[in-house]
């Protein structure tokens, strides 16, 4: 069972600009070891120069200039009193593979055995990284940071979603002095994702190749000079997967001698396709077919309140009750509901009922709910905050003006955590105190203010609670990606404004993504791309 809460619930290179001077010990290869012979003659002596000849090889994915030494030593870490590097006449840059052999003039400071040590600075130039396209992803682009759209440098490579037998774009960002004609693109496993290296702008497109769920690498490398991959400058995964098809149908929903929908928010199943489509599922390598169920009347308001009154105990009562009529009438037509479509029912107003297992009386702070559902009910013993909720009545009669008699709802806030007794019931604890005591029928129930439902075979939302035709169209894309019986995306809430499967709605955001997120009611993280079914 899913709802939504109303209000509180519902190897990289980069480039380097002249100032970035960096330690290139460990990017230049020297082999074979340097070898050193005394400049002047004759055998070690102190204040003698030896001169060394040391061959190295650029090992990084950048152009490589101004080369010096530092904390240059000889023997046993004996410090050398000077030394001096000189660079190649006419030498700009030193490229990737190519070998530069420098040339170091030094002065002993003690005699030793001869050893070479030292670390060498200079300036990267060029090099190449990816980037989510300028021009949007074909597909989903994660750069692993707090959102999407953000990188986090220990957040590991970017992933890049893509259908199978389908085309993924990244940009390939390359600095000066290098250009595109500088990179090779490879593939860690060609027969997953074969990578376009013939770019076009900056952006690379990914092949992928028959596979249902699927990741490699992609590798944007230094093109050396004959034509094939050097040294690695960046890389992003790619990751391969059969879409998942949603399918669902849109009802309108009125009630006899209740008040009809209002005229706005609405929309058709046409506007809601092409956002959630377009904005959120496709990200996942997903995608919804929802069409028109049109707008039904039914006899469901059997107590003439005028509201849907929904039956929560465990879970939704769905064989008795208001919500049964409306679930028979929109599952037997005419015309029937296919057995592939949700039913995606929008009400005028709607209230969840959580009846008590036993009565309570005047004074009372706790009550026992005929519930296993603690998930509900929130209480931060940091802030000694928790939720509150109206009981007893929809409304809080406890602040209508004198007089008073206290024959509706009151409102409480919780003062502790939900319990779950041994009968398998949650317990609440709360303040003020109840003002008048309240049976176990559904009028005296808890009312648990959910704007939306999805469970197996439904998705159930109410328009009072939606404001906006975007928040209505970002509802019900929310509720399909929940499980549904299989049918659905099979994610659960989380507590991530941006995305798609936050908590509470309003919010609007259609992330959907690599990066693992924990869940809200269940806090074990949850990869959604991953998660989604490919069946």
């Amino acid at each position: 069972m899913w709802f939504l809460r109303l209000l509180l619930v519902c190897g990289v290179c980069s480039p380097l600009v002249a100032a970035d001077k960096v330690d290139l010990t460990d990017k230049l290869r020297q082999s074979p070891p340097p070898t050193g012979k005394m400049k002047d003659g004759g055998s070690c002596a102190v204040d003698k120069i030896y001169q060394v000849t040391a061959p190295m090889v650029n090992n990084t994915c950048s152009r490589i200039s101004a080369i010096e030494m530092q904390n240059v030593r000889i023997g046993n870490n004996n410090e050398l009193v000077s030394s001096e590097f000189k660079y190649p006449a006419g030498q700009t840059y030193v490229d990737p593979l190519q070998t530069v052999t420098g040339v170091f003039d030094i002065k002993l400071k003690k005699c030793a055995s001869f050893q070479f040590y030292s670390n060498l600075l200079g300036f990267m130039t060029g090099g190449a990284k990816f980037t989510k396209p300028a021009a949007g992803p074909t597909f989903g682009y994660d750069m692993m940071g707090p959102n999407m759209d953000t990188e986090d440098p220990a957040g590991g490579p970017h992933h890049v979603s893509v259908i199978k037998n389908g085309l993924a774009l990244a940009d390939v960002l390359v600095s000066a002095p290098a250009t595109l004609n500088d990179i090779w693109l490879t593939s860690a496993d060609p027969a997953i994702v074969t990578p376009v290296s013939v770019l076009q702008g900056n952006t690379a497109m990914l092949l992928s190749m028959e596979a249902a769920k699927a990741e490699t690498a992609v590798y944007a490398n230094w093109r050396t000079a004959t034509g094939t991959a050097g040294p690695r400058c960046d890389e992003i995964r790619t990751d391969v997967y059969k879409e998942k098809k949603v399918t669902a149908r849109l009802f309108l929903m009125n009630g006899t001698g209740t008040a009809p929908l209002n005229a706005a928010p609405k929309a058709t199943a046409a506007e809601v396709q092409t956002a959630i489509n377009s904005n959120s599922y496709k990200r996942g390598v997903a995608m919804l077919d929802l069409d028109e169920g049109g707008e039904v009347t039914s006899d469901y308001d059997t107590n003439g309140d005028g509201v849907l009154n929904i039956e929560f105990r465990n879970g939704i009562n769905t064989a008795s009750g208001e919500f049964s009529v409306i679930l028979t009438k929109v599952q037997s037509g005419p015309p029937a509901l296919p057995a592939d479509r949700i039913p995606v029912i929008l009400v005028r107003k709607m209230y969840t009922q959580i009846p008590l297992t036993g009565a309570a009386a005047a004074g009372d702070t706790t009550v026992e709910l005929d519930t296993n559902r603690t998930d509900l009910f929130s209480y931060d013993s940091s802030t000694h905050t928790g939720d509150s909720f109206n009981i007893g009545g929809p409304t809080n009669t406890r602040n209508l003006p004198a007089p008073n008699t206290c024959n509706g709802g009151m409102r409480i806030t919780l003062t502790a955590a939900p319990t779950l007794t041994a009968g398998g019931k949650t317990s609440l604890t709360f303040t003020p105190a109840l003002c008048r005591a309240i049976g176990t029928g559904l009028a005296d129930a808890l009312y648990w203010p959910a704007g939306a439902w999805a469970s197996g075979s439904y998705v159930l939302l109410q328009q009072d609670s939606v404001g906006t035709q975007a928040v209505l169209i970002w509802t019900i894309g929310h509720e399909l990606g929940h499980p549904i019986g299989g049918k659905g995306l099979g994610l659960k809430d989380l507590n991530e404004p941006l995305n798609q499967m936050y908590f509470m709605q309003g919010q609007n955001g259609f992330e959907m993504r690599f990066k693992e997120l924990s869940g809200k009611y269940n806090p074990a993280p949850e990869n959604q791309w991953q998660t989604i079914p490919r069946n």
